[in-house]
């Protein structure tokens, strides 16, 4: 998947990258929400003229979600409080 973002693959599109993806949790990733998501990214990336300035993508935190989720929330609200409101939902 990361290389795909990156444009580092042969493969035509998101979904066709996530074909290969066979480990636990399946779900979690072969789904229609992750593949606009990796669209999203690798558009980023493309419209990127130096390398250093594309993005990644390596994974899920399994096992510190709550932190996880703490920590951008955190963030957003310095940095963008109005991504941060979109980010917690409706009220």
């Amino acid at each position: 998947m990361n290389r795909w973002v990156r444009g580092q693959s042969n493969d035509p599109n998101a979904t066709v990258a996530l074909d290969d993806f066979r480990r636990f949790p399946s779900w979690m990733w072969r789904n229609q929400d992750v593949v606009v998501f990796l669209q999203w990214l690798r558009a980023f990336n493309d419209a990127q003229h130096f390398d250093e300035a594309k993005v990644g993508f390596y994974g899920l935190d399994l096992y510190s979600l709550r932190a996880s989720m703490l920590a951008v929330v955190s963030y957003l609200d310095r940095a963008d409080p109005p991504a941060c409101r979109k980010c917690a939902g409706p009220d």
